[in-house]
C-alpha cells in the first residue's frame, strides 16, 4: 500500500511519496519520483474562492473561509448575487452592482474548515444550512469535530 498525502491535480502526475516498494530513494526512503500515467482526479478546496465575471441572473458564490471578487465583477440589471463565506469577503475594485441587481452578503464570521467552541449562524452558507438541517447543535452549540465532518460528508466539500 502507497499511502500520499496533499496531493491533486489534472492530467499526468508526479508526486514524492512515502513507500516501502522498491526504486530509487533518498536518505530518508522516499521514492524519488513516481510519475502516474492516466486520469487524476482534480481536488477543489472550498477554503478561498473567487467570485469572477459578469452575473445576468441568479448566481451563488460561496467559500469556506475568504471569498474574493475579481477587479470588474459585474452584476447586470436584474441579477441576483449571493456572497456567502465562513470569515470574509474582499471586494475588489471596479465592482459594479448595476440599477435594479440585487446583492445579497453572508458572513459566518469564522471558517467552515476549522472546529469552534462557537456556534455557526444558521444560513450564513448553504453547508451550514445543510449540516444544521441533520444536527442543529452545529448552530446551537459549537461548530465541533462531528459538525466539521460534515462539510465534507453532507456538502461534498474539501478543505485545506
Amino acid at each position: 500500500t502507497i499511502k500520499y498525502t496533499g496531493v491533486s491535480g489534472v492530467g499526468n502526475l508526479t508526486a514524492i511519496i512515502n513507500s516501502t516498494a522498491g526504486g530509487a530513494r533518498d536518505a530518508a526512503g522516499n521514492i524519488l519520483i513516481l510519475s502516474v500515467i492516466g486520469p487524476t482526479v482534480a481536488v477543489e478546496y472550498c477554503n478561498n474562492s473567487l467570485a469572477a465575471g459578469t452575473v445576468n441572473d441568479t448566481e451563488e458564490f460561496e467559500a469556506c473561509e475568504y471569498l474574493f471578487t475579481e477587479n470588474n465583477f459585474q452584476a447586470t440589471e436584474l441579477a441576483t448575487v449571493i456572497f456567502a463565506a465562513g470569515e470574509g469577503i474582499t471586494i475588489n475594485p471596479n465592482f459594479t452592482i448595476d440599477v435594479g441587481a440585487i446583492l445579497q452578503v453572508k458572513v459566518c464570521g469564522q471558517s467552515l474548515c476549522q472546529v469552534s467552541t462557537e456556534p455557526m449562524e444558521l444560513g450564513c452558507h448553504s453547508c451550514v444550512t445543510d449540516i444544521c438541517a441533520i444536527d442543529s447543535t452545529c448552530c446551537t452549540d459549537a461548530f465541533s469535530q462531528a459538525c466539521l465532518d460534515k462539510v465534507a460528508t453532507v456538502c461534498n466539500l474539501s478543505c485545506q
